[in-house]
């Protein structure tokens, strides 16, 4: 391990911002030194950290190993320094508690260096709950135009996963810093960079995501109402900018419409945000306005199919929102999304609602 660079440029930089990683950094450290990809620096960003973390880190030899030490400033801040230090052709962010299966970066850089019009590729992810594999996974979609489609949702990726071009950081400058936007960064800087260049995920499991108690994510997960509500009132802001971005409805000064607004609360559930009134057929037809902007651009007329999915998704999310429980287009999306023995109890429960009904009356 060096503090020191030397003018030879890798391949790939790997920036590895972390706050108290003790526990896992050396796991993460050891699947990155054990790549079938060896051109590559890793750049460990200690953001404060008040356990054993940098001991760790310092046990390494391995020159393409360096580190820097700040107070602590948060994931963008760490991120982004480490961005700056960065020197190679690729970029990516590992986290300090994720693993990267060995052929990870060679798949990636190839993948990158055969399709010079995509700025970033990520891949799927096998999820581990602390040192424990589990059944689940991570299998985003991984066409351009899938990914454009699901960032009106959601990120479509495993945010330690993604390797980009330097050009993408050029352009982007990063990670943002303001408080008002994050988190989640990933999110939104998958939907910033996605207006400007092609994202891909590899269709193979590169990864090993790990969910621990002690993550940003799972500390947001908690009990801790007004993080989970400021969490929440982000994923609708990014969703709400990316459906109008992609509908031309986003103006210079970023302000958005009501319906655009609308778009994004409603589909991250974030209820209290939403402007009355509500209009579902507003909605849906800027769905589908997006889903046939999208598929121009991409050339993919597949992209339809996915709107008339999610325009179930969209009726389910109203009624919800309106109250109507046992509205038949509500249903009809629980009857297709929930495993049937889940179905049986809401039957269950509306059979008593009409019995009892009957009998009232």
């Amino acid at each position: 391990m060096t503090e020191s660079k030397s003018h030879c440029f890798p391949a790939v930089s790997i920036v590895l911002p972390v706050k108290n990683g003790a526990q896992y950094i050396g796991e993460a450290i050891d699947s990155l030194l054990n790549q079938t990809f060896s051109d590559f620096e890793l750049i460990v960003v200690n953001d404060g950290s008040t356990d054993k973390t940098v001991e760790v880190v310092k046990n390494y030899a391995d020159p393409r190993i360096s580190i820097v030490s700040q107070a602590n400033q948060g994931v963008s801040k760490a991120a982004n320094r480490g961005f700056a230090l960065a020197r190679g052709k690729y970029i990516t962010r590992h986290d300090h508690d994720d693993m990267s299966l060995p052929t990870r970066l060679e798949k990636q850089v190839q993948f990158l260096d055969a399709h010079p019009e995509c700025g970033m590729v990520g891949s799927w992810a096998k999820i581990w709950v602390g040192s424990s594999p589990s059944e689940r996974e991570h299998r985003h979609p991984t066409q351009p135009s899938e990914i454009a489609f699901a960032l009106l949702f959601n990120a479509p990726f495993v945010n330690a996963s993604c390797l980009f071009r330097r050009e993408v950081l050029d352009w982007s400058k990063g990670y943002t810093e303001d408080v008002q936007r994050t988190p989640p960064e990933d999110y939104e800087f998958f939907s910033r960079i996605s207006s400007k260049f092609e994202l891909a995920n590899i269709p193979e499991y590169l990864m090993i995501y790990r969910e621990v108690p002690n993550s940003e994510s799972s500390v947001i997960r908690s009990d801790q109402s007004l993080k989970k509500e400021q969490y929440v009132s982000h994923l609708a802001l990014f969703s709400a900018e990316n459906i109008a971005r992609t509908i031309g409805d986003l103006g210079s000064t970023s302000a958005l419409g009501k319906d655009a607004n609308n778009f994004g609360c409603l589909v991250h559930s974030y209820f209290q945000g939403i402007e009355k009134p509500l209009d579902l057929i507003v909605l849906i037809n800027m769905l589908h306005q997006a889903g046939e902007a999208i598929s121009i651009r991409f050339h993919d007329p597949a992209v339809m199919k996915a709107v008339n999915y999610h325009q179930l998704f969209l009726e389910y999310q109203y009624h919800t929102y309106m109250g109507n429980t046992y509205h038949w287009s509500r249903l009809k999306y629980l009857f297709i999304n929930r495993h049937f023995l889940d179905n049986f109890g809401s039957i269950g429960r509306l059979l008593k609602r009409s019995l009892s009904s009957t009998t009232s009356s």
